[in-house]
């Protein structure tokens, strides 16, 4: 296990998700992991040491709804990616919800790398509140479909994955980021996705 390629719509200090993957990529970087961090964005990449990498990929074309916005996003985020396969490659490609399943299931299929997707919460949990709702909630599951493991953050998203798309059982795993070892029990999946060295 070399790089770790983690996909995501935002990384800002204090948002939920983005301060999931930060303190994921520093205990992979004191592991002597490298993580490339995809994002959306057009300010400064945040320095985190020489082990992670940040990419924030702009664009000037805005959907009129999150479902189109995130479709634009997903090529931007692939294109960057892909150009990071091709220089350096990767090992896994670890998505975060839905907005990042386009692209991260499309590298994992290029690349033929294994897919682990985090599910922050489902669009069932979120209520069904808006435009494209149904359309989000099939992206959730192609993602979990796609996936080779599924983290979920807590037990309401862990049961509604379970129920609501019916995973089984092996597939998932309940991962608080609020529990100590969380960042090693993720690194153990990481490495237990990695295909077999052949012996010379």
């Amino acid at each position: 296990m070399e790089r770790v390629l983690i996909l995501t719509k935002d990384f800002s200090a204090g948002e939920g998700t983005s301060e999931y993957i930060r303190s994921l990529s520093l205990f992979l970087a004191k592991s002597g992991i490298e993580t490339h961090i995809v994002c959306f964005g057009n300010h400064q990449p945040e320095n985190l040491g020489e082990k992670i990498h940040m990419h924030r990929v702009p664009f000037m074309i805005h959907g009129d709804n999150i479902f189109n916005w995130s479709m634009l996003m997903n090529n931007e985020l692939k294109r960057r990616a892909r150009e990071i396969f091709e220089k350096e490659g990767f090992d896994i490609v670890h998505a975060n919800d839905w907005l990042t399943s386009s692209s991260a299931v499309s590298l994992s299929k290029f690349t033929e790398r294994p897919l682990v997707a985090t599910i922050h919460s489902t669009e069932k949990e979120r209520g069904f509140g808006i435009a494209h709702s149904g359309l989000i909630s099939d992206m959730e599951w192609w993602l979990t479909f796609e996936s080779k493991i599924v983290l979920a953050n807590n037990t309401r998203t862990y049961a509604s994955l379970k129920h609501d798309f019916a995973l089984p059982d092996e597939k998932i795993r309940l991962i608080n980021p609020f529990r100590e070892g969380w960042q090693e029990e993720i690194l153990k999946i990481y490495e237990s996705l990695e295909p077999q060295k052949v012996r010379a």
